[in-house]
């Protein structure tokens, strides 16, 4: 008995393996989003929540 026609895989290219090294080969920063500069706001306001004080 032999397999259905849609149950038979065609042969591939390695096209996914392609894009996927492709992808890899580019700088990162494409993947990655660039940290924005913090002021000393951020660091004051961690301060006031670690010595328990509210606005």
């Amino acid at each position: 008995m032999q397999k259905h026609p849609t149950d038979r895989q065609p042969t591939s290219e390695g096209g996914r393996v392609r894009a996927f090294l492709a992808l890899s080969r580019k700088k990162r920063e494409t993947f990655h989003r660039r940290e924005s500069p913090t002021g000393a706001r951020r660091l004051i306001e961690f301060m006031r929540i670690a010595r328990g004080r509210t606005v």
